[in-house]
């Protein structure tokens, strides 16, 4: 030993490489032990590199364990004081060269030896010589070689990262396979993160463990996409599939917020593509429905496919459940996922197999247990879900209620075709629509299709329900072709009767595609169907009632014509009809043609002559078929309450007719036997200045005189009261044609020949027909009860110029006066009947007062022509000058004013006054010519004021302005024709044809004569 010590420190590797010594363990020991107490370290270098390569080139790859564990432990500890001294590759030299034999001696205390303040340069020359010999490490050894590892790592940590040299490292790989070598496999994922903050595990995911995979896959933030899923998984084998995903089915649960859709989506794409779920068994399959099921979360509506397509094949249990894993996330499904999901399981409906796990009940039910919250069917769909030769049998097993959840979803119907397939299978139809609320936009679509039944019905308690409860929300709906005559021919009478009802009194017609004429056109071809009143049977309770015209055509029988009326109901059988007090009031509307309720009325008095006035309903008594001695023969309070009804009903119904000047006609029928007269011929009746008119000698054509009969003659009328005396001409009232209704005419002298007394009461009672006095009855009744129902009488319309003469004559003969504006408007319509002397009495500011009255005007154009002239000359004396004078005159009395009056000087023509009168021809050629003074719009001129042009009155004009003129003459829709003679036509040709233009209707139509 001693000579040993005196040895250099190659010397003593060569000493101890000699065979027989390093077999003699001991001695080794004690020569390593004496040599590393004092050797300094390049004397251990020295030793090292000869001991070393001896041992190599002697192929000795392994020592006695107790040799090596004395020799590491020696070495390791002379080391200790001089390891401050090593650079990276002096580490590299003791643990890849030197030590590599005696390492897998390792333990604990050799880590506690080496500083934990030596460079990472030189931590991972160690841990390279460590890893180069870990296949002869124990597992206990690999784990001491982590926490070295672990606790060096953190001791260097700075700001996230450990060790790591950006300038040489590049990668997370690098990084882990210089600090960890193969000892990584020993650490957690975790450890990794703690080391390296930044570290991305998918980029080695090939150098990680399957556990580390798992923490990987745990952790969200160190998945950024399907490129990290797709790399994770592809070094996990699909044997492991299961394990892994229940891991990842823990992980995802507890932070699902933290997974993105990508993410998720690439872990599903990968157990599609390669977790061969197809073949696993039901019971496997249920298993992986909780391993899938958090990853399912915010499903990617391009997944769905692949999902649903693994229960294709599997029992209805499995096939279900799955569905349902879908229904219990569907909260967080995205619109489309949800829609693709319910597509994807309309084409699982759909497969041959439809209804294989159909086990009776409601097929409804059995839908919505299948498609859950992702929607339901349209009725489109609905249908094809149903094979066709079993559409009734499974459409019957829906409740009412459930097929009112079918109809209730939004936009479920989209044609009435598929419906209707719904309804014309269904048996409980009636109970559906009795008991179960649908939208409007689904009602309106139903309505056709149970339109039929409704109109089939033939008991009234049926179509009662049909209309008052079954379809009581539809019929709004109804349309033009619902209620077409092609739809309801052949409804039952009971319904036709309440769709008449219900279409007068209910329906509103605002918004339909109809209106109330149609619905007359189908009653119209429904009721003229048959020769006689159909659904009338006086043997049948339901369809025995007389009040047929309400029961079939209603409130609808102001569209009807008289054809109309006869095709109905024949004449034989009218009678039965007639006289109900529903059907009188259903033709008591003044909006019924007035030639049918005349033919109604007419046909009424021929069945039943003797039927009282005094039942007719209102409008009906306007009628002028009513015979007349039913007006003569009532008696005074009858006349009053006829009256009444007159008054309110009638003052507005009746149209002027026009007396056929060739016939004498005799108006009332209440014939006196024995009392003859001879009718005035034409031009007979001569009225002076008597106050009752008079007749000539010559009478012709004897005729019998009711007792209270009229004629016309030419343009007169004439009215013998009753009781005529022989003094013919002292009772014979006689009045101008004015546009009354003979109707009118000879109705209220009916009704007045019945008043016996009169009182301001009896005016007011008689109203309208107080025109029916005769001048006797005039004469008789007091000035003073006159003048206290001026505000009646002076309301008539239908007054005589004899009879409004002889109401003036006795007004004034006691202490009216007609002296003021005020009392000429006080007479109202009588001011017919004032004579000019009167009006020549008033002072002319009273006058010009009077004239601003409109309805004085309007009255004062039906006097007389010779009191209008006074009326206006009245005006004109208040000032004369013309420019006053249009200012003054009314615009309708204006024809009165002398044509001289209307020179106008130049400058002071007020156009748009005069533009606004009635004008004669001869007037408008006075002032025609003040035109050129003006820039008045030509096409505004009335045709009165063009009238007046005439090639005198135009001389002076531009041409320009001349042929603005003629063209406002040319006809125009909404304006009277501007009346133009001969000369003027001629005069406008010879001003215009040199220039003529080539568009006719630029010119009055008169004028194309000379073109």
């Amino acid at each position: 030993i001693t000579i040993v010590d005196s040895l250099s420190s190659g010397e003593k590797a060569e000493f101890l490489l000699q065979p027989d010594i390093l077999a003699n363990v001991s001695l080794v020991i004690t020569v390593f032990d004496r040599f590393t107490t004092s050797a300094s370290l390049e004397n251990l270098e020295s030793f090292f590199n000869t001991f070393v390569g001896g041992l190599v080139k002697q192929n000795l790859t392994a020592v006695n364990p107790n040799m090596r564990d004395n020799i590491l432990n020696l070495t390791i500890t002379a080391l200790a004081p001089k390891f401050h001294l090593l650079n990276p590759e002096g580490f590299r030299l003791w643990f890849q060269v030197y030590l590599p034999l005696f390492l897998p001696s390792i333990k604990s205390t050799t880590f506690d030896i080496i500083p934990r303040n030596i460079s990472c340069s030189s931590y991972q020359q160690i841990v390279k010589g460590l890893d180069n010999i870990i296949s002869q490490l124990s597992e206990a050894q690999n784990q001491e070689v982590l926490k070295f590892g672990l606790d060096y790592l953190k001791a260097q940590l700075t700001s996230g990262l450990s060790c790591f040299n950006a300038e040489i490292e590049t990668n997370d790989r690098g990084w882990l396979e210089d600090n960890f070598g193969q000892f990584r496999l020993q650490a957690s994922f975790k450890n990794f993160l703690s080391l390296k903050k930044d570290f991305k595990g998918a980029e080695v995911a090939d150098l990680l463990t399957f556990s580390q995979l798992k923490e990987l896959a745990a952790i969200p933030s160190q998945l950024n996409g399907t490129q990290d899923v797709t790399k994770v998984m592809a070094v996990i084998k699909p044997a492991d599939f299961a394990a892994f995903f229940d891991s990842l089915a823990q992980a995802v649960a507890a932070q699902s917020v933290n997974y993105t859709q990508e993410v998720k989506s690439a872990f599903l794409q990968a157990v599609f593509d390669r977790g061969g779920l197809p073949a696993v068994s039901d019971e496997d399959f249920l298993q992986w429905r909780g391993r899938l099921q958090p990853l399912l979360i915010d499903l990617s509506p391009n997944l769905v496919p692949r999902f649903v397509s693994l229960v294709a094949n599997r029992s209805c249990a499995t096939s279900q459940e799955m569905i349902n894993v879908l229904d219990t996330i569907q909260t967080t499904l995205s619109n489309n996922t949800k829609t693709e999901v319910y597509r994807n399981i309309l084409i699982f409906l759909q497969d041959s197999t439809l209804l294989k796990c159909y086990r009776g009940g409601s097929f409804y039910l059995f839908l919505q247990n299948i498609f859950l919250s992702f929607g339901f069917p349209d009725v489109a769909t609905f249908i094809s879900l149903l094979p066709p030769k079993r559409e009734s049998e499974l459409l019957n097993t829906i409740s009412t209620s459930e097929l009112s959840q079918l109809l209730n979803q939004p936009d479920v119907v989209k044609n009435s075709t598929d419906i209707c397939i719904i309804f014309s299978n269904y048996n409980n139809t009636p109970s559906f629509l009795e008991n179960e609320d649908v939208p409007d936009d689904v009602r309106r679509i139903i309505l056709p299709c149970v339109w039929p039944l409704a109109l089939s019905s033939n008991r009234r308690s049926e179509v009662d329900l049909w209309f008052n409860v079954r379809l009581r929300n539809y019929l709004k709906f109804l349309t033009k072709d619902l209620i077409s005559y092609n739809e309801v021919q052949n409804a039952s009478c009971l319904t036709f009767q309440k769709l008449v009802s219900f279409m007068g009194k209910n329906f509103t017609f605002t918004g339909s595609d109809f209106g109330q004429p149609d619905v007359y056109t189908t009653i119209r071809s429904y009721l003229g169907a048959g020769s006689v009143a159909r659904c009338y049977n006086a043997t049948d309770p339901d369809l025995n009632s007389t009040s047929w015209f309400v029961n079939y055509i209603g409130s609808f029988v102001i569209f009807i014509t008289l054809d109309d009326f006869k095709s109905f109901v024949n004449t034989s059988q009218l009678n039965v009809f007639l006289k109900d007090k529903a059907n009188l009031e259903l033709f008591n509307n003044p909006a019924v043609p007035q030639d049918v309720t005349n033919y109604y009325i007419f046909q009424l008095f021929e069945f039943y002559p003797s039927f009282g006035l005094i039942m007719l309903p209102g409008s009906l008594l306007c009628s002028p078929d009513i015979p007349s001695s039913l007006f003569a023969s009532l008696n005074e309070n009858d006349t009053m309450a006829i009256l009444d009804k007159l008054n309110t009903f009638c003052n507005s119904t009746e149209n002027p007719e026009v007396p056929d000047e060739n016939v004498t006609e005799v108006l009332f029928s209440d014939i006196i036997v024995g009392s003859q007269i001879t009718s005035p011929s034409q031009g007979n009746i001569e009225t002076g200045n008597q106050d009752v008119p008079t007749l000539k000698d010559n009478f012709q054509k004897p005729f019998v005189v009711s007792e209270s009969a009229c004629s016309h003659t030419g343009s007169s009328v004439c009215c013998a009261p009753r009781r005529l005396a022989p003094a013919l001409g002292l009772d014979l009232i006689c009045h101008e044609w004015n546009g009354r209704s003979l109707n009118t005419i000879r109705r209220a002298a009916a009704l007045a020949s019945n008043i016996k007394v009169f009182t301001a009461q009896t005016f007011k009672d008689l109203g309208s027909a107080s025109s029916g006095l005769t001048n006797s009855q005039i004469m008789s009744v007091s000035p003073e009860l006159l003048v206290l129902s001026l505000s009646i009488l002076g309301s008539v319309n239908t007054w005589g110029k004899d009879q409004a003469s002889n109401i003036i004559n006795q007004i004034t003969s006691s202490s009216f006066q007609i002296n003021s504006a005020a009392s000429l408007e006080s007479l109202g319509t009588l001011i017919i009947g004032v004579p000019s002397k009167s009006i020549n009495s008033i002072s002319a500011s009273e006058i010009l007062s009077a004239s601003k009255n409109p309805t004085l005007v309007s009255n004062m154009l039906e006097a007389p022509k010779v009191v209008q002239e006074a009326f206006v000359k009245k005006i004109i004396s208040v000032d004369s000058s013309p420019t006053k004078v249009v200012e003054n005159v009314p615009d309708a009395l204006a024809t009165e004013i002398p044509p001289s009056l209307l020179l106008f000087s130049e400058g002071t023509a007020n156009i748009t006054a005069i533009n606004k009168k009635t004008w004669t021809a001869d007037q408008s050629t006075m002032f025609f010519a003040t035109l050129a003074e003006t820039n008045f719009d030509t096409e505004q001129l009335s045709p009165f004021v063009l009238q007046g042009f005439t090639c005198g009155t135009v001389k002076k004009m531009r041409k320009a302005q001349i042929s603005q003129l003629i063209h406002a003459c040319r006809p125009r829709k909404g304006r009277a024709k501007v009346e133009l003679k001969e000369s003027q036509l001629t005069c406008m040709y010879n001003l215009i044809r040199d220039d003529l233009s080539q568009n006719f209707t630029d010119y009055p139509s008169d004028l194309l004569l000379y073109l």
